[in-house]
């Protein structure tokens, strides 16, 4: 197995880990602890949550170091990149990622922790907040999806 190989495939692991996750808790999840009554709703979401923060953010290490395995492997030269259209596939490649990163960090280190200190009281405005953060972090790791196949082509 080439190193590249390896990279990509660690890359692709990654990517279903992180994506897969999140459209588990919106497809299951959210619809599912609609069903229960707000204790035992907010004592699961916070048990999966944390439980999913670790795994989601190592998926995300994992992308990034296999991400950048992946363009030190390439079998072009960097003059080549940076005149061919991958490099402007890349760019927008690389600012969905920083956005996703930006949208998911509040969502799992502020407002989680918040929700969690305000107890069985709950505070709507950040479980609103944290709901709206989530989809536009499953929305902008789905555009990522979508140039990382543009980038294969």
């Amino acid at each position: 197995m080439t190193p590249r190989l390896l990279f990509l495939w660690l890359h692709v692991i990654g990517a279903a880990v992180w994506v897969g996750g999140m459209i588990f808790l919106t497809a299951i999840l959210v619809p599912y602890g609609r069903t229960l009554p707000p204790e035992m709703k907010r004592k699961v979401f916070h048990e999966i949550g944390i439980r999913f923060r670790l795994v989601a953010w190592s998926a995300i290490a994992l992308l990034a170091a296999t991400g950048t395995g992946l363009l030190w492997t390439l079998p072009l030269t960097w003059d080549q990149i940076f005149l061919t259209p991958f490099w402007t596939v890349f760019k927008v490649k690389m600012t969905l990622f920083t956005a996703m990163l930006l949208a998911s960090a509040p969502h799992d280190f502020v407002l989680g922790p918040l929700q969690r200190q305000a107890g069985a009281a709950g505070r709507p405005q950040f479980a609103r907040l944290g709901s709206w953060l989530a989809r536009l972090t499953l929305l902008l790791s789905l555009g990522v999806l979508l140039a990382a196949v543009k980038l294969t082509r």
